[in-house]
């Protein structure tokens, strides 16, 4: 009975062990992206912060009411990213189809950019001159996987 509870707690410790070699050999081909919100309402909720606290109120309400249309346009730009990709490296490779799906992501992602300046504005309407030049001004901050990388090499400039 004590060989049979040693022998199983072995053999978890193995499967575990296996998992974790295989999820950290799996993670450096993919690695997880941080969970946040799509960039367009990443960059709005950031300037709705730099407002004063009597206007976030409304202005996040103009926000939200805008949002859900806005992430089914962001999820579908982003599925016909992937389709776009699938069909480049697929087996069939149509040069006309690629050129219009990329037309088509050009499309969706004009009209996302154009649904974001569309909220902004809509705040920026209700804002005093001395608050919307604060609303604007603000520049989002780059993404971190868009950061550059210092480089180490000391005969680079």
């Amino acid at each position: 009975m004590k060989n049979t509870w040693i022998i199983g707690a072995v053999l978890f410790a193995s499967i575990a062990a296996n998992i974790a070699f295989l999820s950290l050999s799996i993670g450096r081909y993919y690695p997880m992206r941080p969970v946040a919100q799509p960039r367009p309402i990443e960059m709005i909720m950031r300037r709705i912060d730099s407002l004063p606290e009597e206007k976030r109120e409304w202005a996040s309400e103009i926000l939200e009411r805008s949002r859900l249309k806005l992430l089914a346009d962001i999820r579908d730009l982003r599925d016909s990213e992937v389709k776009l990709y699938a069909a480049m490296i697929g087996d069939k490779y149509d040069r006309t189809d690629l050129e219009n799906q990329m037309a088509d992501i050009r499309g969706k992602s004009s009209y996302v950019q154009a649904q974001a300046q569309i909220i902004m504005l809509d705040i920026a309407d209700k804002l005093t001159p001395e608050e919307r030049k604060e609303f604007l001004r603000r520049k989002p901050k780059p993404h971190p996987d868009l950061q550059p990388v210092a480089s180490t090499d000391s005969t680079r400039k």
